[in-house]
């Protein structure tokens, strides 16, 4: 399981303004399911332009569960094909292997024993109202659209996160709604 630390790590030569794009996972991930996505990816990244320029892009599978698109642009710019290539990829991969990388409100983030989960909305919600839930859990936030966004505010405190905006405790007060 590649964590961020590594996955940035690998990218030590890449600008901090690099773009990002996160595809998360419905559910964590095989390593069979791993082996299959690295390969797939592998092969995109290799050849991936924008009108005939080659890109500098990398990808990760982190965490078990996210697939992580990078693109240094200070190399080579990626504009709207470039950057549809990659979602039609990541739609084929979901039909091939019964997976769904585009419910945007699947929720991952570390429980209590550091571990990974990943829960649709209304579980999630569920979640929140009960004994287990705290405001300082760590939860993704698949918004960030940097590298340095990746590195800094990709895993935040469930307080400060969009998501304490939309999921709530049911017996709190929420002005926002």
């Amino acid at each position: 399981m590649e964590t961020k630390e590594q996955f940035i790590s690998r990218l030590s030569d890449y600008n901090n303004n690099s773009r990002v794009w996160i595809y998360q996972a419905d559910k964590l991930l095989s390593e069979d399911e791993i082996q299959k996505l690295d390969k797939k990816l592998g092969t995109f990244v290799k050849y991936w332009a924008h009108h005939g320029m080659q890109l500098k892009a990398n990808y990760g599978i982190l965490y078990n569960l996210f697939v992580v698109f990078v693109v240094d642009e200070s190399h080579a710019e990626v504009g709207g094909c470039g950057i549809d290539s990659s979602v039609h990829l990541v739609q084929k991969i979901s039909k091939e292997m019964n997976l769904e990388f585009f419910d945007r409100l699947a929720i991952a983030f570390f429980d209590e024993n550091e571990k990974v989960e990943c829960y649709l909305k209304n579980k999630f919600s569920k979640f929140v109202d009960s004994d287990k839930f705290n405001n300082e859990m760590l939860v993704f936030n698949n918004q960030v659209k940097t590298l340095q966004m990746l590195n800094k505010n990709w895993i935040i405190s469930f307080k400060n996160s969009w998501h304490n905006n939309f999921f709530s405790k049911s017996d709190s007060f929420n002005l926002s709604l």
